[in-house]
């Protein structure tokens, strides 16, 4: 896999990912430092305005100082191309180790996510939304605590302007996605497209699966439309509470769903409270 020797002052080890907003790469600072350099895709880079969006809201971004979060250091510029200054975690990411057929628990499904809440929480707390929440986002620490990544493609509560990209894509990952974030009305965006990525990360996590599935087509039709499948479908003895808190997490309308993380994190805390 190719890589450019060098970004700036950082010699670059290797790739690390890539995906729709951009690649990821292992760095080391003149120091010996290890750490993760972001770069945006090109064509994203492409429409000024959506240039100094990604600028104020990554740095908004890395003031954001907690365990919980992987952190940001900087924004810098080599020549056209502008890149993100990451911390370089180390570990595997929820979606290698359900992968890796990891099968969590009920108890433990919901502890997981009620960490979660109170980790976006602490980033709405700051006036930052993730609105890219899902298993390759999220590292799991030796002791399974989990660590939030990819912060540098968040986005302001208080942002207005279009959603789209400069290629037209709306940011997010399909299946984790709220209607809202399809149907790209940045009035309707806030931190409530978060609550309910978290709704469908627990969904996964207690039946195996996501709520919705299918082509690109019928995927975004079905998350803006449809209903998901009851979680007690694949779950018969499933509690309904824990079933009607995970289903209000993801109502189409944001208004329905919780009305913060931190009370969805609370929600989950009560159904996980020693009977």
């Amino acid at each position: 896999m190719s890589h450019p020797p060098a970004i700036g002052p950082y010699r670059v080890l290797r790739q690390l990912g890539e995906g729709g907003m951009g690649v990821v790469y292992l760095a080391e600072d003149p120091a010996g430092k290890q750490l993760a350099l972001k770069v945006p895709t090109p064509m994203l880079l492409l429409e000024p305005t959506y240039v100094r969006r990604l600028y104020r809201e990554a740095l908004a971004a890395a003031q954001i100082d907690h365990p919980g979060i992987a952190r940001i250091f900087d924004v810098q510029q080599d020549r056209d191309r502008y890149y993100l200054v990451m911390a370089y975690i180390t570990g595997r990411t929820l979606a290698e180790t359900l992968d890796g057929g990891r099968r969590y628990s009920i108890p433990d499904s919901l502890a997981l996510v009620s960490a979660l809440a109170r980790i976006v929480q602490v980033a709405h707390d700051a006036g930052i939304i993730h609105r890219d929440l899902k298993p390759g986002n999220i590292m799991l620490a030796p002791d399974g605590e989990p660590i939030v990544m990819d912060f540098g493609m968040a986005r302001s509560i208080n942002a207005t302007d279009s959603l789209l990209t400069p290629t037209g894509a709306v940011a997010g990952t399909p299946g984790y996605m709220a209607p809202e974030q399809i149907t790209a009305d940045p009035a309707d965006i806030g931190p409530a497209c978060d609550i309910y990525a978290l709704g469908v990360l627990l969904y996964e996590l207690l039946t195996n699966s996501v709520p919705f599935s299918g082509n690109l087509a019928t995927l975004l039709g079905s998350i803006v439309a449809d209903p998901p499948t009851p979680l007690r479908r694949h779950l018969p003895d499933l509690p309904p509470a824990l079933e009607s808190a995970c289903l209000k997490a993801m109502e189409k309308e944001p208004a329905k769903r919780y009305r913060s993380a931190l009370e969805f994190a609370q929600t989950l805390d009560s159904l996980n409270a020693p009977a």
